[in-house]
Parts: structure tokens; C-alpha cells; sequence
């Protein structure tokens, strides 16, 4: 999932998720609907500017690779 925000420290510190430990994730309430959602196959790549928010979604079956 792809968002086309692209907040400032600011806006961005306000939209951590404090429960976080890493400090880098984002709380999802607090964002609109993502721009863009991606479902790759096996073999697919995806290029994208790691700036912008982004997120993937729960892994059901299978493994991740990244």
C-alpha cells in the first residue's frame, strides 16, 4: 500500500504509532485510504520511492520476502 502524503518531521511525528518500539511505524486510523494498493506475484518487481508512506499488508499464507 502506497500513500500519496508526504508529511513533514512535523506531520510525521504526529502520525507514530506510540506503541511502537521501533518509532518508525505509523498509526493506520490516523491516515486516509492509500493511494495505491500493489498485489505482486511471485517474480514481480516493485519500485517505488521509499519516502512516500508506505505499508504492506498481513501475510495469510506463504512467506515474505522483501
Amino acid at each position: 500500500m502506497i500513500w500519496d502524503e508526504w508529511p513533514t518531521q512535523q506531520e510525521y511525528d504526529l502520525l507514530r504509532n506510540s506503541e511502537n518500539s521501533s518509532g518508525f511505524a505509523l498509526d493506520r486510523q490516523k491516515l486516509p485510504p492509500p493511494k495505491l494498493e500493489i498485489s505482486p506475484k511471485q517474480g514481480d518487481l516493485i519500485l517505488f520511492n521509499s519516502m512516500r508512506i508506505h505499508a504492506v499488508k498481513k501475510i495469510e499464507a506463504g512467506i515474505r520476502a522483501t
